[in-house]
């Protein structure tokens, strides 16, 4: 099993060991960009992502020695053709950025009553929520990996507020104070200043 944990930083597991001899950073960032696209990504594209200052050839050639790390690091996990790389559909990977959104997915409707299964997916989505995507993670010179990560750090961070915020009023309306509150808190744990979570 493949365990790749992105929400307050990165860490990667392979069987519950840490995965801890990638070539680089850079090769770090490529896994977990692989892992989240929904199809396989061209070889050409991601060497354009994560060596934008290189030539195209010396890009592609960061990227073979990327790849290389990868396949001695994690090889089981990945499709790694000559044209594509992808997360095999079979692998058994755990990715906590996933499972976050799957625990999300149709809670962001203001229109649908929130229902006590509903509830119970957004307080375990908190949990897994461990602080922002990536948090502390940095490449250098990656332009559009930066670009990447910094808007799905806040569209995971936009729809953990949401619900949060969902949740809080559901237990307004139902008069459960005492866990509105821990919600709350919660709610100011991922943004401070939201002023609307002081309030609530």
């Amino acid at each position: 099993m493949l365990t790749i944990s992105t929400l307050g930083g990165l860490s990667i597991l392979r069987d519950g060991e840490p995965v801890t001899n990638l070539a680089s950073r850079k090769t770090e960032a490529l896994l977990v960009y692989v892992a989240c696209a929904v199809r396989p990504q061209s070889r050409e594209v991601l060497a354009e992502m994560l060596w934008e200052e290189r030539t195209q050839s010396q890009s592609l050639g960061n990227l073979r020695v990327a790849l290389s790390s990868l396949r001695k690091e994690v090889g089981p996990y990945l499709d790694i053709t000559r044209g594509t790389v992808a997360i095999k559909p079979e692998a058994m990977i755990s990715l906590d950025r996933a499972d976050l959104a799957e625990k999300l997915a149709g809670i962001e409707d203001p229109t649908v009553r929130l229902t006590p299964e509903m509830a119970g997916r957004i307080e375990d989505a908190a949990d897994l929520y461990g602080g922002d995507f990536l948090e502390g993670f940095y490449v250098r010179d990656s332009v559009a990996f930066e670009d990447w990560m910094v808007q799905e750090r806040e569209r995971l961070r936009g729809l953990m507020l949401g619900a949060l915020t969902r949740l809080v009023d559901h237990c307004l309306e139902t008069g459960d104070y005492a866990r509105g509150i821990g919600h709350a808190r919660r709610l100011l744990e991922c943004d401070p200043l939201l002023e609307q979570a002081h309030c609530l």
